[in-house]
């Protein structure tokens, strides 16, 4: 039985919609299970580092979210708005040593903005009007550690 505090509604950045279930398991369409194969999740509790506005930030607040990876990575990156909008720029960036050092904890971006809208709209229609590219199923967001909470088995 699902403890209904963690049922997450969303559609799926590969287009399948599902409902995923911290606890215990996972109820995902189409085979989405292998988006979240660690079946692991997070809350947000304070305003995420980062280059949106602040009440968009600040809309993540309460937010559940999948992981992608089981624990928090510690990656070269850049930010969603000034950052490279292409995989030649990101390796330019990289090879040129002009990528910065965050550590968090990753989630499909177009999962996280469809989660988002069902709590705040206009912040889900910020991320897609100026982050686009990011929602492509690809891409995942970073959430800085301060700003998150690991939701228990």
């Amino acid at each position: 039985m699902a403890d209904t505090e963690y049922d997450v509604p969303f559609k799926c950045g590969n287009g399948d919609t599902g409902q995923a279930i911290a606890p215990g398991t996972a109820r995902l369409a189409n085979g989405c299970i292998t988006c979240h194969a660690f079946n692991m999740f997070i809350r947000i509790v304070q305003r995420p580092d980062g280059e949106a506005p602040e009440w968009v930030r600040d809309a993540w607040i309460g937010t559940v979210l999948p992981l992608s990876d089981a624990q928090a990575v510690t990656s070269p990156g850049f930010g969603v708005v000034t950052g490279p909008k292409t995989i030649w720029g990101e390796w330019w960036l990289l090879l040129t040593g002009r990528s910065q050092r965050f550590e968090g904890y990753t989630v499909c971006a177009a999962d996280a903005v469809n989660i988002l809208a069902g709590q705040n709209p206009d912040a889900a229609d910020w991320w897609r009007s100026n982050v686009a590219y990011m929602l492509d199923g690809r891409h995942d967001f970073l959430f800085d550690v301060p700003a998150c909470v690991i939701l228990p088995d």
